[in-house]
């Protein structure tokens, strides 16, 4: 089954755009019984071959329904095997997943997690509606991602809890609705889930699904630097820069933007940059400005690599 979900895997990567049918699950029948006429197999050869004469809008379809159908048989396994398989096993798949997603090898991380999740671990759980949160290594599924973090947060995980709240808060696969985010992230802040804590302050800051209330963002932004998050500490940052329910004051501002630097918060590289640029809080330099924004676009900041585009040598 295992070499099963990683060919069904490969799939997701084969989407472009160009394809717009009207009925695209009746169009796409014939290559769904054609790929299952040979998964069961073992002559990957005629698998590959399958694979190749796939459109990439079927690709897309029939992955998804083969990972709902091994979702199925994994929770099957689950309840045959019992206990049968030591914890120590199944925290091992866990690390060997999380060392394959970090070397960019979704189809064997997949593996991993879904190993692991078969058998109950909530962490793998997560991971897996993480991957089809983001689409890495399958196609971007919002629906799969909330059942795989559903199944975790029913376990007391608390990153599915927050991940749940992300998925509220912005929409995706679910309607928007900030009150129920607001609910997912107080679930997982009761944990220290330092992410949830942070996104109750924005919540607080922007005025989202709450009365806008600085002194609350603030709170909830120390819990959350207390966890080491350093999206808060760029937060806090933000607030004294804009002089929102503190004094302005640029100075401070600055540190906190170094301290979630130091973390690799690439957004607080740019707005430590940009204080350079305007000469806020310190001597004006467009050295230290290109310098690190510079840092904050090659860290994946957006709105660095906007400043660069616009600032060219």
């Amino acid at each position: 089954m295992r070499r099963l979900i990683r060919i069904v895997t490969l799939l997701g990567a084969i989407l472009c755009a160009g394809h717009a049918f009207a009925d695209p699950a009746t169009l796409c029948a014939p290559f769904q019984d054609a790929w299952d006429r040979v998964a069961g197999g073992t002559d990957v050869a005629e698998m590959t071959g399958v694979i190749d004469q796939i459109p990439p809008i079927c690709a897309s379809l029939i992955i998804n329904a083969s990972m709902r159908r091994a979702a199925v048989q994994m929770e099957a396994t689950s309840k045959s095997e019992g206990n049968t398989v030591s914890p120590a096993s199944v925290a091992e798949a866990f690390q060997n997943g999380n060392a394959a997603f970090k070397a960019k090898d979704y189809v064997q991380a997949l593996s991993w997690y879904e190993w692991a999740a078969a058998r109950g671990h909530a962490p793998s759980e997560n991971n897996i509606g993480y991957m089809y949160a983001t689409g890495r290594g399958v196609g971007l599924d919002y629906e799969l991602a909330l059942i795989w973090y559903r199944r975790a947060a029913a376990k007391g995980n608390a990153n599915a809890e927050n991940n749940i709240g992300w998925l509220y808060e912005n929409g995706w696969g679910v309607e928007q609705d900030y009150g129920l985010a607001l609910s997912w992230y107080r679930k997982a802040a009761a944990q220290g889930n330092g992410e949830a804590q942070t996104s109750i302050g924005e919540l607080y800051q922007n005025g989202k699904g709450v009365p806008r209330n600085y002194d609350q963002a603030l709170d909830w932004y120390l819990k959350a630097v207390a966890q080491k998050d350093a999206e808060a500490d760029a937060d806090i940052g933000v607030l004294y820069e804009n002089g929102w329910g503190v004094v302005r004051d640029y100075n401070i501002a600055m540190v906190w933007y170094e301290k979630a630097a130091a973390l690799g918060y690439a957004d607080a590289e740019t707005r430590i940059g940009l204080l350079y640029d305007k000469g806020s809080g310190v001597a004006p330099s467009a050295n230290r400005a290109r310098y690190w924004i510079t840092r904050a676009a090659n860290d994946g900041s957006k709105d660095g690599k906007a400043w660069l585009s616009s600032h060219p040598n």
